[in-house]
């Protein structure tokens, strides 16, 4: 009868194991966590969220072991999420392409190792994060907000593939901040620590690792405390030059030792020939903080700038903000772009060169039309020889002139000799840039 009874007790304990775990559950509306059917502690879960959904907390909840797909989780205030791992085993969790909001005086407790994915988790209000565990992010975004701040109190932390960590949302009240406890920061493959306000700041009384790529050997760099603090000629910052801290404006990146007093990110910036030779300019930015313009200058020999406009700049923007100029009169040849990132306190920064060269032939033009005993053609801007041919329909060459460069030469042909119809000029410039025109003699 004992065995019998050893043997119930083992089938009940079986019987009363989680069912919830090992579980995919599948959310396709905005609802609860509650509500979607997911117990408050789950293990091994795997969630799907779908595009465009919010997985809402609206209680403390608790993952370990899971994976989580696409869509949002949103924390409500005095929520706190655990992110934790079961048994002795430490288990990753997983984000893929999910998106975190917490609120309020949320808070997201990593007590397991991370890995955000294609994920961009944001800190409003008070809210906070605390880690204990690896965190490795790739192409991945966080924003901590307000009053916010994420401390690491053990693991180390990973940056790949771009991945970005804006401090700060460039408002003069917000005192977020990014600190270690002296554990390890590696920052890869052009990821970047943006700290967008002077009271915003990374702190780490160790160093960090720096490389342009995960396969380079890392340079390890100790924390800049002697930037944008103290009362001085440049800045009026109140903070104190505390060992360990950057103080904000200021970006802490993989490719550079030092941190810019320039609080934008610049996206992309190009330089294009556009009709009627003009050449546009197109930048954009992810990030400005208290950015007041850019100046934008062009150069004949990328030594000497002369500033040729000036856009104003949003200013303040946490999305990807786009610009553009046109330079309606290039210079005939080669063209040197650049833009100086300028801010509101006077401070500046300037971009990569950009260099283009406009066709030496342009803008050519025709009179009278239709001619009768002559045609004169006025050239556009030209540092070289070009090269005049005027052909018949049957594709004859008739006339050919060679004339030096200028901008408004004038270069006559004589065609009353031609019979009526449509001949074609033909202006080839020494870079083998041309243009053609139609010419309708007519007697």
């Amino acid at each position: 009868m004992k065995t019998i009874f050893t043997l119930l007790i083992s089938i009940t304990l079986l019987n009363a194991s989680p069912a919830f775990a090992n579980t995919t559950y599948t959310v396709n509306s905005n609802e609860t966590w509650a509500a979607a059917g997911i117990p408050s502690s789950c293990i091994g879960c795997t969630i799907n969220i779908g595009a465009g959904y919010t997985l809402t907390l609206a209680a403390t909840e608790t993952c370990m072991n899971c994976v989580f797909n696409g869509g949002t989780l949103s924390l409500n205030t005095g929520v706190t999420f655990n992110i934790k791992y079961p048994g002795s085993t430490v288990d990753t969790v997983y984000f893929n392409a999910t998106n975190l909001i917490a609120n309020g005086t949320s808070n997201v407790a990593i007590n397991a190792p991370v890995n955000l994915t294609n994920s961009t988790w944001t800190f409003n209000g008070t809210s906070s994060s605390v880690s204990n565990y690896n965190v490795n992010m790739s192409s991945s975004r966080i924003n901590l907000n307000g009053n916010t701040n994420w401390i690491i109190d053990g693991g180390t932390f990973n940056m790949f593939n771009t991945s970005q960590i804006f401090v700060g949302d460039g408002t003069s009240t917000s005192t977020a901040y990014f600190l270690e406890n002296g554990y390890t920061l590696n920052i890869y493959d052009n990821s970047y620590i943006t700290l967008l306000g002077q009271s915003n700041y990374y702190g780490n009384w160790g160093s960090y690792n720096y490389a342009s790529a995960r396969t380079s050997t890392p340079t390890s760099h100790t924390t800049t405390s002697t930037i944008n603090c103290n009362s001085g000629a440049v800045h009026s910052y109140a903070n104190s030059c505390n060992g360990g801290r950057t103080y904000g404006p200021a970006t802490i990146s993989s490719t550079t030792t030092s941190s810019s007093t320039l609080a934008l990110v610049l996206v992309t910036f190009s330089a294009e020939m556009a009709g009627n030779n003009t050449v546009d300019l197109n930048w954009s930015t992810q990030m400005e903080s208290n950015t007041s313009h850019f100046t934008v200058e062009r150069s004949a020999d990328g030594i000497s700038w002369n500033e040729i406009g000036l856009v104003a700049a949003k200013g303040i923007s946490q999305t990807v903000s786009e610009y553009s100029f046109t330079d309606e009169k290039p210079l005939a040849g080669v063209n040197y772009y650049r833009l100086q990132m300028v801010n509101l306190d006077g401070s500046y920064g300037f971009t990569d060169v950009k260099v283009l060269r406009t066709n030496v032939v342009n803008a050519i033009s025709f009179f009278p039309n239709p001619a009768r005993d002559y045609v004169n053609v006025t050239l556009g801007a030209s540092e070289t020889e070009t090269t005049l041919r005027l052909y018949n329909q049957a594709g004859q060459l008739l006339q050919e002139k060679k004339v030096s460069g200028g901008s408004g030469v004038i270069v006559t042909f004589a065609i009353q000799q031609y019979t009526p119809g449509i001949y074609v000029l033909n202006v080839v410039g020494a870079d083998g840039s041309r243009e053609n025109g139609k010419i309708l003699i007519a007697h």
